[in-house]
């Protein structure tokens, strides 16, 4: 029984244990909480209005506030919404500014006058023009300026000979240790059917050394050439008569040891503008100057020949090698025989009927005999020259 009354009492004890352990537990977590609130409403930051509220009131007292700068005390602006200008303050006075000198540069030099200028300094560092090429272009100045005026001048004229010698004739250069020799043997060695007939008349003629020779159609001066071969071997002096612009350009650079005449030998014993065909190799005389829409179509001066040899002051040539595509005949009776003297003479072979019958009569009437007659030319030899 006293076991019992106890157990119940020890039951009793523990339970109300239990119970303020449990009061106490509640009381500790309250407590806690409460301080976590607590440091969570101060660290809490303001809101974006709340602070925008208080800025706004801020600005309007500052507004409605006005400092005394004398004695600095804030005196309240009565409420107006007009704006009190402040009243102002006196300017202190400047001293008297001394004068600037202000000094003038002389003006810049204008941009066009430079650019003017400078066409100078390139004309001074550029390669200088040789004696020849001045010449080409003073006589090329003079050819276009008076060359119609000759039109119709006799072949003996002095005026048309003084012309001929001045506008038309471009001199050769002396032999130097760059010029073209080398490149028109390589040249000659590509097309060495264009030395048969020089080959040929040089044997007729010995192997006669400074000889000269008149080619009239001589086109690129190199490819066919009758010529050049007695020029760089045996030391031949050569007129190369050629109306072809093509041609010409071609002559110009690489013959520079012969004479140059950039026109056509007449048909007439007068000197004519005549319109020239320049077609490769076979340029000859179309008819008349005149106007043509085709390209290929110049008009030149046409020259005699006896007025070339005027000019040149010859009264001998060695050699005459003529082909004009067709016209030798209208210029083979107004060659004077009794004034020059030709040792040989080569003719296109044109194989025109009744062409080779007046040509023999010509020949032979002033002492010539056909000693050789090919496919291109036939070769005419004086009675007088003495052959191998």
């Amino acid at each position: 029984m006293l076991v019992k009354r106890n157990y119940k009492f020890f039951q009793v004890c523990l339970n109300s244990f239990m119970v303020l352990m449990i009061i106490v537990l509640l009381k500790v977590l309250f407590d806690s909480t409460e301080e976590q609130g607590k440091s969570a409403l101060q660290n809490e930051p303001q809101k974006p209005g709340k602070i925008k509220e208080e800025m706004k009131a801020r600005l309007k007292r500052e507004e409605e506030t006005e400092y005394d700068e004398e004695d600095a005390k804030p005196v309240v602006k009565p409420q107006s919404n007009k704006v009190v200008a402040k009243p102002k303050q006196p300017e202190p006075t400047k001293a008297p500014e001394k004068p600037v000198v202000v000094v003038t540069e002389p003006p810049a030099k204008p941009i066009e006058k430079i650019t003017q200028e400078k066409p100078k300094e390139v004309a001074t560092t550029s390669k200088p023009l040789s004696k020849r090429e001045e010449e080409i272009l003073r006589k090329q100045k003079v050819l276009n300026e008076t060359g119609k005026s000759m039109e119709g001048l006799d072949q003996y004229d002095p005026k048309l000979v003084q012309f001929t010698r001045d506008a038309i004739l471009i001199s050769p250069e002396p032999a130097t240790p760059n010029d073209t020799t080398s490149k028109l043997l390589t040249d000659m060695n590509k097309e060495p059917s264009a030395q048969q007939i020089a080959t040929q008349i040089i044997h007729h003629l010995k192997k006669r050394k400074n000889g000269f020779i008149v080619e009239c159609g001589a086109w690129d001066g190199v490819s066919l050439s009758n010529s050049i071969g007695l020029e760089i071997f045996y030391n031949w002096t050569s007129l190369l008569i050629e109306a072809a612009p093509s041609g010409l350009r071609n002559i110009l650079k690489v013959r520079n040891r012969a004479w140059i005449a950039p026109a056509c030998l007449s048909t007439k014993p007068v000197a004519n503008m005549a319109q020239f065909q320049d077609n490769s190799y076979a340029g000859k005389i179309q008819g008349p100057a005149g106007n043509s829409t085709d390209k290929s179509m110049v008009n030149v001066l046409c020259i005699p020949f006896m007025t070339f040899m005027q000019a040149l002051n010859r009264t001998s040539v060695d050699y005459f090698s003529l082909d004009v595509e067709g016209n030798e005949m209208d210029i083979l009776p107004l060659i004077d025989f009794h004034k020059i003297k030709i040792d040989v003479m080569t003719i296109e072979n044109q194989f025109q009927k009744g062409r080779l019958e007046k040509m023999l009569e010509i020949m032979h009437k002033n002492n010539f005999t056909l000693h050789t007659a090919t496919h291109i030319d036939f070769i005419f030899i004086n009675n007088r020259v003495t052959l191998p």
